[in-house]
């Protein structure tokens, strides 16, 4: 079961959360509308995380495993609805209990084209 924002903070122990300028800016893009940083924090805390399987599934391609062996863990939050499907990437600093959302994901041409090409693949295995 997914957890939301919220509990995800509380379970990591999070001693600071902060939002990048650049998360913010293509949150701003991609919803089509300014956000205040307490506004997008709220909508994080309401998200729903997604396993790196359900974003393969959605076609992202995150950098999931390179950040890993460079020893930086991420995770992935479905934002509630906002007229459009927003990703917050979060990443975790060493040790420090600092998490920060440094981007955010929407869909676009590359991650439908591997949707197409994730579901065809599937056809063709139960064929």
């Amino acid at each position: 079961m997914a957890i939301n924002g919220t509990r995800f903070l509380k379970l990591g122990n999070a001693r600071e959360f902060t939002i990048s300028r650049h998360a913010l800016a293509r949150l701003r893009e991609y919803a089509g509308r300014e956000f205040e940083t307490d506004e997008a924090f709220s909508r994080f805390c309401e998200s729903r995380q997604l396993r790196f399987e359900e974003m393969m599934e959605r076609g992202y391609r995150p950098g999931f495993k390179q950040r890993q062996q460079q020893g930086i863990p991420s995770w992935y939050f479905l934002l509630p609805e906002l007229g459009n499907e927003l990703i917050a990437v979060i990443s975790k600093t060493e040790n420090s209990g600092e998490y920060a959302w440094v981007t955010t994901y929407t869909p676009n041409p590359q991650s439908k084209a591997n949707v197409a090409w994730v579901d065809h693949s599937f056809a063709k295995m139960i064929s």
